[in-house]
C-alpha cells in the first residue's frame, strides 16, 4: 500500500470516528432529555470494581445531593439504603447476580441528605457478563 493510500485510509477512519462520536453524543443528549422528563434514573454498575455510573443526575438530586457531592459507587448506594429495607434489597440484588432471579427489583426507602427519606422502585438486570 502506498503512503498516499495509507494517508487516505487514516483520513477516512478519522472522519468515521468523528461521525460516530457525534451520533453517540446526540443519542446521549436525547436519552438524558427523555429520562429527565420521566423522573427515572438510568444506572450501570460494574460489579467487580463497584463503580456505579449514573447516566443522568436524577439519583443524587432525588436524595438531595448536588452533583459530585456523593461518590458514585456501590458502597455509597448501600449506605443510603434505609436500614429496615437494606437486607431485603441486597438479597434481591444478589439473587439476580447469582442467577436465582431473572432481574433485580426492589421497592424500598433510601436516606438522603439531611435524613430525608425517599421511596424508590429500583430495577435492573445484567446486560453483560
Amino acid at each position: 500500500m502506498s503512503d498516499e493510500a495509507l494517508h487516505q485510509q487514516i483520513q477516512n477512519l478519522k472522519k468515521h470516528n468523528a461521525r460516530l462520536k457525534r451520533i453517540a453524543h446526540d443519542a446521549r443528549n436525547k436519552l438524558n432529555a427523555a429520562l429527565d422528563g420521566t423522573g427515572l434514573c438510568l444506572w450501570q454498575l460494574e460489579i467487580p470494581s463497584g463503580k456505579l455510573v449514573i447516566f443522568n443526575r436524577r439519583w443524587g438530586a432525588m436524595l438531595g445531593f448536588q452533583p459530585r457531592e456523593t461518590a458514585a459507587n456501590f458502597e455509597s448506594w448501600k449506605e443510603c439504603l434505609h436500614p429496615d429495607d437494606a437486607d431485603e434489597v441486597l438479597k434481591a440484588f444478589y439473587d439476580h447476580i447469582e442467577g436465582v432471579a431473572p432481574y433485580y427489583e426492589a421497592l424500598h426507602r433510601m436516606i438522603g441528605k439531611n435524613g430525608k427519606i425517599t421511596w424508590v422502585l429500583d430495577r435492573g438486570r445484567i446486560s453483560e457478563w
